[in-house]
């Protein structure tokens, strides 16, 4: 009767339930659903590589859903039970957190021999599709679930742990060098389009998160008091913080390193996909058919360059706006 798939859609139209139903049983599925993302159980293939795969598609889905709410006098109440109830059912943020930040762990490390090297190839598309569903997850929460998702990132509710985020610029700019290397690189293998590929899958899932930030507080961020707390200002978004420490505008933290090259990372990133977009022409400009490898390569470069051109244009307007940090230089540079 509480299958997921009913767990799912019953979320469209929370008003049909009962607040009780809402705030406790109805959510039950989703806690124990959430348990099965992991990023240690998605390296081990078979059934726990499938059902790790398969809880962080159905977490994206459900936080997608959650935005579906039927406008009724009850709407408001019905909504903030929901929300606080997804919350709750996600261990507050922190659950994704670890997995995430496990996730980020492994795909920084290659293997040193050659049979870990294989066996780092073979897992690391199925960690990468998890990661990109869950950021897809996070990306989807920012404008309808923003508490939730600063603790995702941040790592819980009252957290402020800084690690993914500086995993995920890290990144962005690993990327752009990747794409350096394999435009200089005439005979590249396999694998290293392979690897090459999904990290431009996985940043590209960055900049979507990046995005929905930078659309939904880049601006508040700003106006916001950097010495006080996200809590302090109750009229600005609760994912504001992240978007001034990305900025370098915060500087409680006294770790204005690698978050404040955010937005240098996604020029260069701009800058390299173009390239390489360009590059790609240039090698099967002469060729009759294009392979459907090369057709994909070709989205997801397109892909990368469109989010990251989003993301540049909406830094250039919020400085030229607050006249700070040089907003007409970066459209020059």
């Amino acid at each position: 009767q509480h299958s997921p798939c009913n767990l799912l859609l019953s979320k469209a139209s929370p008003s049909s339930l009962q607040p009780a139903l809402t705030a406790g049983l109805n959510v039950a599925n989703l806690n124990i659903i959430s348990r099965f993302a992991s990023a240690d159980d998605v390296l081990v293939g078979g059934s726990k590589s499938n059902a790790a795969l398969l809880s962080s598609k159905l977490v994206k889905m459900c936080l997608r859903h959650a935005n579906t709410i039927a406008l009724n006098d009850n709407a408001a109440s019905n909504m903030r039970i929901g929300l606080s109830a997804f919350r709750a059912a996600l261990g507050g943020g922190s659950h994704i957190f670890e997995i995430l930040l496990g996730a980020f762990d492994k795909l920084s490390k290659s293997g040193d021999g050659a049979s870990e090297a294989v066996a780092y190839f073979e897992c690391m598309e199925q960690l990468a599709l998890m990661v990109t569903t869950l950021l897809e997850a996070v990306a989807v929460s920012v404008s309808s679930q923003p508490d939730l998702c600063r603790a995702i990132l941040l790592g819980g509710e009252n957290a402020e742990n800084w690690g993914l985020i500086e995993k995920m610029v890290s990144m962005v700019l690993t990327t752009s060098n990747l794409l350096t290397s394999s435009r200089e690189t005439e005979n590249n293998t396999p694998q290293d389009d392979h690897v090459l590929g999904l990290h431009c899958l996985i940043s590209c899932a960055i900049l979507n998160v990046v995005a929905e930030l930078w659309k939904s507080c880049r601006l508040t961020a700003t106006a916001s008091d950097p010495k006080s707390s996200w809590k302090d200002n109750s009229s600005v978004h609760a994912c504001g913080i992240i978007v001034s420490h990305l900025t370098n505008i915060n500087k409680n933290t006294g770790r204005a390193t690698t978050p404040s090259l955010l937005i240098a990372n996604i020029v260069e990133l701009t800058r390299c996909s173009l390239l390489s977009i360009m590059s790609l022409e240039e090698k099967n400009s002469m060729l009759d058919e294009v392979s459907a490898s090369i057709v994909h390569q070709k989205c997801i470069l397109l892909d990368l360059l469109t989010t990251s051109l989003d993301i540049v244009t909406l830094e250039t307007v919020s400085r030229v706006q607050t006249k700070s940090l040089g907003g007409l230089k970066l459209v020059e540079d």
